[in-house]
């Protein structure tokens, strides 16, 4: 049986620009790939294809997402954010939870 060797997420944005600055923010890394409508990072760690998008013809987000980071990688992205919230907010709103499952 095979396995999915990354997940992709893709979320509505009002602004590009703003979700970019905040993923970028989130993920400690500049996108992968940007085009004049979506912006994408293909990450490792976690394994995913995340895609943010400008379409006024298609609705804003998802009801939220998780990102589980490894053991300290979970410190740094609350450092990162200025947080030591568990659930915040990207500037549309969307609900990210960010989280560790190595940690109780």
């Amino acid at each position: 049986m095979s396995r999915a060797s990354r997940m992709h997420v893709a979320v509505g944005v009002t602004s590009l620009q703003k979700a970019r600055a905040f993923y970028a923010r989130l993920f400690g890394r500049e996108p992968s790939i940007e085009t004049e409508d979506q912006i994408d990072w293909l990450l490792e760690e976690p394994a995913v294809h995340f895609s943010i998008f400008y379409n006024p013809d298609r609705p804003i987000g998802v009801e939220h997402i998780g990102v589980d980071f490894a053991g300290s990688a979970l410190s740094a992205a609350q450092k990162r954010m200025g947080t030591t919230d568990l659930a915040i907010s990207d500037p549309d709103g969307l609900r990210v939870e960010i989280y560790s499952k190595d940690q109780a």
